[in-house]
């Protein structure tokens, strides 16, 4: 009873902040969205705690804005996108039906899919300039600091680390509040390239994100003159930035979490080529570092066998994705179903020393078995138009090159760790993919605006 009024009026504060500011409601999702582990009944449907208020912050956002979602102009604030994410999500929907567990598949469409997407409606229609942005950037960047926090105070305790093998000191893993270390590399990853570049940035301009001098360019008050309450606010923004940065890399490390690793690094080199200040640095930076390994064998080894997949992990990785690809050989057009994978591809399993995952621990397979060939052209169609527009947006306009060029460093790191991993298919997750993705269709709709 205690938990069920807990919940109450959780939810209750929830919709009163929401209603009096959307912009709040956005924010504090982004900055809990590990309460997804937190699970009710809602009469007969199961429900989580970060579901609940994603419901109720669409239906403040319905109400609040008159039902403008079927409006012409909000339409047009999802110019070219519509058709790929109704593709997207039109295989999800068709996946339940494919699946041999369908109460499952349910669930997860609900969780993964349906309320992903009422998020990315509410946020596109409530961020309207950069401000807007900066504050749910630092919402994540919070989540960031607390969770990073666990995740020290776990290696040097063990505390809630729920396996043996995990927990043993000389082999200890922090798994944060999630089951798995490798949730943690998941969710901090590209946070930690966000606020990487986000640093780089404030440390060539010391000044609060959104200032006039924050970004030089086209309708930028140049002659303003930043004052000391201004550059102290800037100084407050570093130590912040700095914050998330350290805690998030110690997660990952503490974790354990090789793709997560691979991943910042993947964001960061990304981010270094993209701007022509560090592009060529960075080439010559990398070559270096190829170079200096052909001198240290024990190094160059250890990235050979990761490389290759030839150590343990790999090893069952190669064995799953084979087995993965022999039953999407046998049902091409569908998979498995949403939440099918285990069932089907059961028949197909002959590495008997290892378990059937939830799912094959690669970003095209994890699509392909869970919403057939429809679904993952529909989230190739996505990647390709945000990687598209954002290259554009950081060539070719200087109001919101910085912006872009982060989000799509994020992506990036996402889709690397997710050569290996499981990038989407988790609550959190999918929100976070779908904040990247709406974060650049809020850029287009600034520019549309400037314009």
């Amino acid at each position: 009873m205690v938990n069920v009024l807990v919940l109450i009026i959780f939810c209750l504060s929830f919709a009163i902040l929401a209603w009096r500011k959307t912009l709040w409601g956005l924010a504090i999702i982004l900055f809990l969205l590990p309460i997804y582990l937190i699970r009710f009944h809602l009469g007969f449907i199961p429900m989580t705690l970060l579901e609940a208020i994603i419901l109720i912050l669409f239906a403040i956002w319905l109400i609040k804005s008159k039902f403008q979602v079927i409006s012409y102009e909000f339409r047009e604030k999802f110019r070219g996108w519509i058709l790929p994410i109704a593709i997207f999500f039109l295989a999800a929907t068709i996946a339940v039906f494919v699946s041999p567990d369908k109460v499952a598949a349910l669930g997860i469409w609900k969780a993964y899919f349906v309320e992903p997407i009422l998020f990315l409606i509410v946020l596109v229609g409530t961020v309207k300039k950069e401000e807007d942005l900066k504050i749910l950037l630092w919402a994540l960047g919070g989540s960031a600091i607390y969770l990073g926090a666990l995740a020290i105070y776990q290696k040097f305790t063990g505390y809630l680390i729920p396996n043996a093998d995990w927990f043993a000191p000389e082999t200890r893993r922090v798994t944060g509040v999630y089951g798995y270390p490798n949730a943690v590399g998941l969710y901090l990853a590209p946070l930690a390239v966000l606020y990487f570049g986000l640093l780089i940035q404030k440390l060539k301009n010391p000044l609060p994100f959104g200032h006039p001098l924050f970004q030089r360019g086209k309708g930028r008050d140049l002659n303003s003159t930043p004052d000391r309450k201004e550059l102290r606010g800037g100084l407050i923004e570093i130590i912040f930035y700095l914050a998330v940065i350290i805690l998030s890399l110690l997660g990952i490390i503490f974790a354990v979490s090789e793709g997560a690793m691979v991943g910042v690094m993947a964001g960061i080199i990304f981010l270094a080529l993209v701007f022509k200040k560090t592009r060529y640095s960075t080439v010559v930076l990398i070559i270096l570092a190829v170079v200096v390994l052909q001198f240290q064998p024990v190094v160059k080894n250890l990235i050979r066998e990761k490389a290759t997949l030839s150590d343990v992990s790999g090893k069952i990785r190669l064995e799953m994705w084979g087995e993965t690809w022999q039953m999407l050989k046998d049902h091409p057009l569908t998979g498995a179903g949403l939440a099918g994978y285990q069932t089907v591809v059961a028949p197909y399993h002959k590495a008997k020393h290892i378990e059937i995952y939830l799912y094959p621990h690669n970003v095209i397979l994890n699509f392909w078995s869970e919403l057939g060939i429809l679904g993952l052209i529909g989230f190739l169609w996505i990647i390709i138009k945000f990687f598209w527009q954002g290259l554009i947006k950081i060539y070719k306009n200087v109001e919101t090159r910085l912006v872009a060029a982060l989000l799509l460093a994020m992506m990036v790191t996402i889709l690397i760790h997710g050569l290996v991993d499981v990038p989407y298919f988790k609550n959190d997750l999918a929100i976070l993919f779908w904040f990247i993705v709406g974060g650049l269709i809020c850029l287009n709709n600034f520019d549309r605006i400037r314009n």
